[in-house]
């Protein structure tokens, strides 16, 4: 019996991936280095879920980028009081955990959400708002060529 490749090569998913880092590219050229690296990490929760051929799918893909951007706002916005911002993280990480043994989507708080709100932390709220816009920006692109 054939061993099937740990590693394989898709040109569809390779173009996929190409127009998801394009604008990123562009921004990172034309406008800002920090922006376009920003817009690019926003791509990232959506578009490692591969192509979506249902709508719920990408609508799917599309809260998880949405909830990576706002736990990164989240972030930015405790770090202000920081006994609140232990608190939070010590919340998140225990309920992650406990929600893991229970439903998928424990592994999706844990892998996803928990990292963006720790990222946060080291923005200041302004900042956080601007980094978050754009990764929302970079989600919906990618949700938008998921197809």
């Amino acid at each position: 019996m054939a061993r099937p490749r740990a590693i394989s090569w898709d040109w569809g998913e390779a173009l996929r991936g190409a127009v998801c880092a394009t604008p990123g590219a562009a921004l990172l050229l034309l406008v800002s280095v920090n922006l376009g690296v920003v817009f690019a990490i926003g791509v990232l929760p959506v578009a490692l879920m591969g192509a979506l051929p249902s709508r719920k799918q990408r609508l799917q893909a599309l809260a998880l980028g949405v909830a990576f951007a706002a736990t990164y706002l989240l972030g930015s916005v405790l770090s202000q009081v920081p006994t609140v911002a232990v608190v939070a993280m010590f919340g998140v990480a225990y309920g992650a955990v406990v929600l893991t043994g229970r439903r998928p989507i424990g592994r999706v708080v844990l892998g996803v959400v928990l990292p963006a709100l720790a990222v946060g932390l080291s923005a200041d709220p302004a900042a956080g708002l601007v980094v978050a816009s754009s990764m929302l920006v970079g989600a919906a692109w990618a949700t938008a060529v998921a197809t």
